[in-house]
């Protein structure tokens, strides 16, 4: 089986990945980037990390790969040696691209904040296990808040007293994310 997967990190260096998997193991890959002006360095870096995945099982997680591609090639940052992964992953999935889904359109509906991010949590939920299709929703509120991702730390993201002061609530989504100031 041939697959092909691609995925650009926050510094937005496409990678793309091109695999063969027989009876569960990747059997030949290619990983590379097509970034315009690409050094010669990073091209056989990426060479190298192709070999390395060679023999692989094609159900290793990303974040196995990763250490793999790191171990490999330890002068790459976090964020290159992840995108490799990425890129790999989204391959073996047959990961689709924007023009294959299918989304539902929830039009806006005036709610608390508090709401809205408890039926992005349900929606996000319903959308992992397949119950639903991707789904494009736009928030309308009143009510001014400071939404929090799952792991950020309130006394780091906001001043209580000047939130409460202001009649600023701070709600947490757990799907995570950074901080929305919401007036």
């Amino acid at each position: 089986m041939n697959v092909r997967g691609s995925y650009a990190s926050g510094d937005k260096r496409p990678i793309t990945a091109e695999l063969e998997v027989i009876d569960g193991r990747f059997t030949r890959v290619q990983v590379s980037s097509a970034v315009a002006g690409i050094n010669e360095q990073l091209r056989q870096d990426l060479s190298a990390v192709s070999a390395v995945l060679v023999g692989l099982d094609a159900s290793a997680n990303a974040e196995t790969i990763t250490a793999i591609i790191t171990k490999a090639r330890p002068w790459f940052d976090d964020a290159l040696a992840s995108t490799c992964a990425v890129a790999v992953r989204r391959a073996v999935m047959a990961a689709t691209d924007w023009s294959d889904l299918t989304f539902d359109v929830i039009p806006p509906v005036n709610l608390p904040v508090a709401t809205h991010v408890a039926l992005d949590q349900v929606i996000a939920d319903d959308i992992r296990s397949g119950r639903r299709n991707p789904t494009f929703r736009i928030w309308e509120w009143d009510d001014p808040a400071v939404v929090i991702g799952s792991f950020q730390s309130v006394r780091n993201e906001v001043d209580p007293g000047n939130a409460a002061k202001f009649g600023f609530k701070v709600v947490r989504r757990i799907s995570g994310g950074g901080a929305m100031y919401m007036p």
